[in-house]
């Protein structure tokens, strides 16, 4: 049986045994083995169960018992996820959780598993005893794997009323953290998380606001803060190719659409190419409108947060100026520290594989984005 501790969680909030795994490029892979090892031998330690959490592919939440990996001494449960979806969305997340990491955010390391990792192949089969139609895509689609952090998303901690117990100091650090998170998202192209881009047609109208309450997580330690971990940092820019208009209900094919499942392209007035160009410009638009005039933006998140609040108790919280305050002071710490080291973030952008023609779109926003940053600041 897995022995039973209380559970010391690092500054990254991840486990001892977790970090050991998760921490190289390698020793992940000792998971994926272990997990298929113990559940093939039905050891009731391990798990493979799926989650409705997350907008795309398919998630699992698992549990590998330490018991099942070769040499491990230590006796714990290892929380781990498994994602299944198209290669695309595998590259530009693992991308995403690197670059956070990059400015030092918390964010969990985010390994891909090639759709021909014979362990993966297995896994993948105990997970189409869940989604059956999974079944006729093994050995076709990848994975990425990372560690399940221990803590709270944001909509949990709305209902376990974590906010109101932090003192105001705590929460102020709060909002700044989620203001240099949206800094980064905004200058990859995500929409994901605490702002909503304007529609295509307009980039300089905001519509109202909309926070993805799954996609940044939180430790809390008795009535204090801890921690924040932005988590499916997934820029929106390598996602603009057309996907299929219909799908199976139970595999919905924008989930796995390959190149040649592209359908809809309006090629009657401009071609491929120009309509990446002109997706490149109008999140570089976005992003110039962001850098030049950020207060509508986290205007837009304050009145969001306070809604998706409820019952902030008449704490800071329920005041608008000081929500609006506080994430913009992140907001321009991080503008700020982007804008100090352009050739550290150049060598970061050139240290990760963009030859997919898939997501070579983000390389070019990210470098068009350095540019606005460094006018504009």
């Amino acid at each position: 049986m897995i022995a039973s501790s209380l559970i010391s969680l690092n500054d990254n909030g991840l486990t001892s045994i977790q970090e050991k795994y998760f921490s190289s490029e390698d020793k992940h892979r000792s998971l994926l083995l272990g997990l298929f090892s113990a559940l093939k031998d039905k050891d009731p330690n391990a798990t493979i169960k799926r989650t409705e959490d997350g907008g795309t592919g398919f998630t699992f939440i698992c549990t590998v018992p330490s018991t099942a990996i070769e040499d491990e001494k230590e006796i714990k449960p290892i929380p781990t996820v498994l994602k299944w979806q198209n290669e695309t969305l595998c590259k530009v997340e693992q991308f995403g959780a690197r670059f956070f990491q990059f400015f030092n955010f918390s964010s969990p390391a985010t390994h891909l598993i090639e759709a021909e990792n014979p362990h993966a192949q297995a896994l993948m089969r105990y997970a189409s005893q869940e989604v059956a139609s999974m079944e006729s895509r093994i050995g076709e689609i990848p994975c990425i794997m990372m560690p399940r952090l221990l803590s709270n998303n944001l909509k949990d901690a709305i209902q376990k009323k974590k906010f109101q117990n932090l003192s105001e100091s705590d929460q102020f650090k709060m909002l700044h953290e989620f203001g240099r998170i949206a800094a980064v998202d905004m200058f990859m192209s995500n929409d994901d998380r605490f702002i909503q881009f304007p529609e295509y047609e307009n980039p300089h109208i905001l519509p109202k606001g909309a926070i993805n309450t799954g996609n940044v997580l939180l430790s809390f330690e008795d009535t204090k803060l801890k921690s924040i971990f932005p988590i499916d940092n997934c820029p929106a820019a390598a996602l603009q190719k057309s996907r299929p208009e219909s799908s199976d209900e139970d595999l919905p094919l924008d989930l796995f659409w390959e190149e040649n499942d592209w359908e809809n392209v309006d090629e009657s007035n401009s071609s491929e190419e120009e309509e990446e160009k002109n997706w490149v410009d109008f999140y570089s638009q976005v992003f110039e409108n962001f850098c030049t005039s950020p207060e509508p933006f986290a205007q837009q998140f304050a009145q969001t947060f306070i809604e998706i609040l409820e019952d902030p108790d008449n704490s800071s919280l329920d005041d608008i100026s000081f929500v609006k305050e506080a994430f913009l002071s992140g907001i321009f710490e991080q503008l700020k520290k982007m804008n100090q080291n352009p050739e550290d973030i150049i060598g970061e952008i050139n240290r990760f594989d963009f030859s997919d023609e898939s997501i070579s779109l983000v390389k070019s926003l990210l470098l068009k984005n350095l540019n606005i940053l460094e006018k504009r600041l």
